[in-house]
């Protein structure tokens, strides 16, 4: 079991950069395809992990929604009553768990370009 764990992480991973015996030219797998994973990679975590539902809700209701909540009040000015503000940060939460097509949702992803983010840095 651990032998062959571990020949398949080395044939995978290592040689990190090409080295030529000769005719051949030896490299891990991944480094070949690394262009091709990262896009598939990154298409994933932009449509199913890193989407604007899950990044916003994370923001509103997440374990630091007591400093977005610190946030808004701070920004609002001081006659905005404490109601309000309140209001406005659930009003916040209940778009952050709308349904992604929701044009807030389609905004946020355009604009952030994570697909094109992360293919660019996985591929580096």
């Amino acid at each position: 079991g651990y032998i062959t764990n571990w020949a398949a992480i080395k044939l995978i991973f290592d040689p990190v950069e090409p080295v030529h015996i000769g005719p051949f030219v030896i490299q891990g797998m991944f480094g070949k395809r690394q262009a091709e994973v990262s896009a598939e990679f990154s298409e994933f975590l932009a449509e199913r992990v890193l989407t604007s539902p899950e990044l916003l809700d994370d923001i509103a209701s997440g374990s630091l929604k007591r400093n977005f909540e610190v946030i808004v009040r701070k920004e609002a000015p001081s006659f905005v009553p404490d109601s309000v503000v309140n209001a406005a940060v659930d009003a916040f939460r209940r778009l952050a768990r709308a349904d992604r097509k929701h044009p807030l949702h389609r905004y946020v992803d355009k604009h952030l370009g994570l697909e094109e983010t992360l293919n660019s840095r996985l591929c580096a």
